[in-house]
């Protein structure tokens, strides 16, 4: 009797283990997959910012005519 209560211990142990383990993947992988989506988003904001940068070099640059 104490045998297969153990054993039954045991097998929802190992089946919750598996259960938080699989949850973890999943989560883990829908994450790595939003973080390269947003990676066109980042590089047209980096664009931008470089454009404007390079507007505000190109004003300095007129009136001051450094050459």
């Amino acid at each position: 009797m104490l045998n297969q209560f153990g054993f039954i211990i045991e097998k929802s142990f190992n089946t919750t283990l598996s259960i938080i383990f699989s949850m973890l993947l999943i989560i883990f992988i829908v994450s790595f997959i939003f973080l390269w989506l947003s990676v066109p988003f980042i590089l047209l904001s980096i664009k931008k910012e470089i454009k404007i940068l390079k507007e505000e070099i190109m004003k300095i640059d007129k009136k001051d005519g450094l050459d």
